[in-house]
C-alpha cells in the first residue's frame, strides 16, 4: 500500500515503496504488494532479507509493520476526536447552549 509516510517509523521523508514478494519471486508492483517505508527502516527490512527469510515471513512482518500503523492512524484520530470536544466544551455549544451539555453528548 502506498502511503505518505513510513509505515514502520511514521515519518514522511525520503520514502520508497517496498516490494513485499520481490518481483524476481515472481510478484508484481500490485498496491496489495507494496508498503512505504523510509529509506532507514527500508535499509533495516534489506539487512535482514539478507539473512534469508521466505516470503511468508515477509509478509508476516509487513503485517505487523501495517498493524502498527494502523494504530498510530487510530491514536491521531482519537487525539483529533478529544480536541474537537474540548473545543464544543470550552466554546458552550450545544442544544441546550450548556458548555456541560456538550461535554457530556459527545
Amino acid at each position: 500500500m502506498r502511503l505518505t509516510f513510513c509505515a514502520a517509523c511514521g515519518v514522511t521523508d525520503d520514502l520508497q515503496h517496498h516490494h513485499l514478494v520481490t518481483r524476481s519471486e515472481g510478484d508484481s508492483d500490485d498496491e496489495r504488494n507494496l508498503i512505504t517505508l523510509c529509506d532507514p527502516c527500508h535499509a533495516k527490512l534489506r539487512e535482514r532479507r539478507s539473512d534469508g527469510p521466505t516470503a511468508t515471513d515477509r509478509l508476516s512482518e509487513a503485517a505487523g509493520i501495517a498493524g502498527e500503523a494502523v494504530g498510530r492512524l487510530r491514536a491521531v484520530w482519537r487525539h483529533g476526536e478529544a480536541t474537537a470536544r474540548r473545543r464544543r466544551f470550552l466554546s458552550g455549544s450545544g442544544a441546550s447552549g450548556s458548555a456541560t451539555w456538550a461535554w457530556r453528548a459527545s
